[in-house]
């Protein structure tokens, strides 16, 4: 009994041991689940997101596997998503972005839409003060939710408070006409957009001289008039006011208000009054006019281009003289054709609106008339807003291609613009911009041809990627700082490159400091309430941040 106890014991003992003892072997650690995190549900076009992926695992831990899924999207025209997590908002839509990982999945559902404006410039900017009578023409411009800024002005409110103001037919232009202080408002898209201004008495636009078209002989006088036009459209005979002289004394002097004859030639005569002035020639002859005759009856002329008339006047004794300058010009509608009347500029006729006006020069007693067709202003050059690219390979850029027409418009022509493009590097039009595709690593050129006009843009494309990205304020000339930021990128090799142009630019805050996201005017500050802001570039998966305080 006692011997059958001791070994109950005993192995009780064994046994408890073996219950307590550590195990040898650990259960593995797995992924049992993914989490993608996005910022939110609901963006404007055009923003970029990045996004993260995060795995739960068996053990409890939660770790970032952002590089290791496979990013995909449900609509890749609404957003496209790259191997990295940048999701880029295309067009307004729903998209769902997913991620996989061993078998695991996730998404996160998104909402694309439209742009909204918020926030609204007047230019020019400048202006604080105009004489009455003038017509200033105003353009608004709109800040949308994507970054993007253009041009509103057509599709603005525009009205104004203060007596004898009011908006004109052509919008953003107003007719000024009676001093004052006056407001002139625009309103879009419920924003509102206001510029105060100080309406000043009218001003003096342009000067004449009058009757001196007649030819004098040696000893004769010959009384001129010298006539302003102000801004509000009246003219008045400044005679006794303006200053005139003549600069040809020995051929004809200026005696009170006429003109004498000295000696055979031609005296240029000079009227100033306030800040305008005028000229013309008075003609010292020995013979008498019989004709008035012109280089060529008629002209076409695109808008912002000059073509040059000249009169000849035929004489009794069968001599004739360019009396151009001499001649006294008048246009029958100066909003399509303007004429020159001062010395060297007279005859010249330059196109403004398209449609028919009559020029006239009068010498003398005599006439001659032409007439003008102002056309649609040609196109002058193209110029890139992108003079250079370095891309990674699979990277995306846009760029536009702007227009400079005769009458110095600047257009954005990117959609009629003709592209060859290299297998190393795709270019397509998206919208209103053109897009660059960086295929495969190497050099290429990209032609864009508008209208016979060819330009060339450089491209690089390699495979070392961006490892950071560092904005930084430009200086200007003068040694300060300017009002435009620049990004700058750091490659796997070491190598840096400005890629301002190749970045998607944003403000943390644009109702008090923007950054314009227009190409060849990306980086550039924009004014707006004031106060201290973020400014954001993103390019290639990488972000950098500037703090602005203006």
């Amino acid at each position: 009994m006692k011997t059958s106890q001791l070994f109950a014991a005993a192995l009780a003992v064994v046994v408890s041991a073996c219950v307590n003892a550590p195990s040898s072997s650990t259960s593995p650690v797995v992924l049992e689940a993914l989490e993608l995190k996005a910022p939110g549900d609901t963006f404007s076009v055009r923003s970029t997101l990045q996004l993260q992926a995060f795995g739960l695992y068996s053990n409890g831990e939660r770790q970032r596997v952002s590089g290791e899924v496979s990013w995909s999207s449900s609509d890749p025209d609404t957003i496209a998503i790259d191997q990295t997590g940048v999701a880029r908002l295309v067009k307004a839509g729903r998209a769902r972005v997913a991620v996989k990982l061993d078998g695991k999945e996730a998404g996160h559902s998104f909402v694309v839409s439209a742009a909204t404006a918020r926030g609204l410039e007047l230019y020019p900017n400048d202006l604080f003060e105009a004489p009455r009578g003038l017509t200033p023409q105003l353009r608004l411009y709109a800040t949308f939710s994507d970054g993007t800024r253009r041009e509103v002005t057509a599709e603005a409110q525009w009205t104004a408070s203060g007596a004898g103001t009011w908006p004109m037919q052509e919008p953003g232009r107003y007719r000024l006409d009676a001093q004052g202080d006056v407001e002139l408002i625009a309103r879009f898209s419920g924003l509102e957009a206001r510029k105060a201004l100080r309406v000043l008495p009218a001003s003096p636009v342009s000067l004449r001289l009058e009757a001196l078209e007649s030819p004098l002989r040696p000893g004769e006088s010959l009384a001129f008039r010298a006539v302003a036009t102000f801004t509000d459209g009246t003219s008045r005979d400044v005679t006794l006011d303006a200053m005139v002289r003549s600069l040809d004394g020995h051929i004809a002097e200026v005696q009170g208000t006429a003109v004498r004859g000295v000696a055979i030639g031609r005296a240029r005569i000079v009227a100033q009054y306030a800040s305008v002035q005028a000229s013309r020639y008075a003609t010292v002859v020995a013979r008498q006019l019989v004709n008035l005759a012109g280089n060529l009856p008629h002209a076409d002329v695109a808008g912002g281009r000059s073509v040059s008339f000249r009169v000849v006047a035929e004489f009794d004794d069968g001599t004739r003289q360019d009396v151009t300058d001499a001649a006294l010009w008048s246009s029958s509608d100066v909003a399509i054709a303007e004429v020159g009347q001062d010395v060297g500029e007279a005859g010249r006729v330059t196109g403004r609106q398209q449609g028919f006006a009559q020029v006239t020069a009068r010498y003398g007693n005599e006439a001659v008339a032409f007439t003008v067709s102002t056309t649609a202003p040609v196109l002058e050059d193209v110029g890139l807003s992108l003079p250079s690219a370095r891309l990674v390979v699979g990277q995306r850029a846009t760029f536009a291609v702007y227009g400079r027409f005769s009458d110095g418009a600047v257009v954005n022509l990117s959609q009629v613009a003709l592209l060859r493009s290299s297998p190393l590097v795709g270019a397509t039009l998206a919208g209103d911009l053109l897009e660059l595709d960086g295929a495969a690593a190497g050099a290429a050129a990209v032609e864009v041809e508008v209208s016979g006009l060819i330009r060339t843009l450089p491209v690089t494309v390699g495979t070392e990627a961006v490892t950071e990205l560092v904005i930084e304020r430009r200086v200007s000339e003068s040694g300060g700082f300017s009002r435009s930021l620049r990004a700058i990128a750091r490659y796997a090799d070491g190598s840096t490159a400005d890629v301002t142009e190749l970045c998607d630019w944003s403000s943390a805050d644009p109702t008090a400091l923007d950054v314009s996201a227009l190409p060849g005017q990306r980086g550039e500050l924009i004014t707006g309430q004031g106060g201290a802001t973020r400014i954001s570039a993103t390019m290639a998966g990488h972000s950098a941040s500037f703090e602005v305080d203006p």
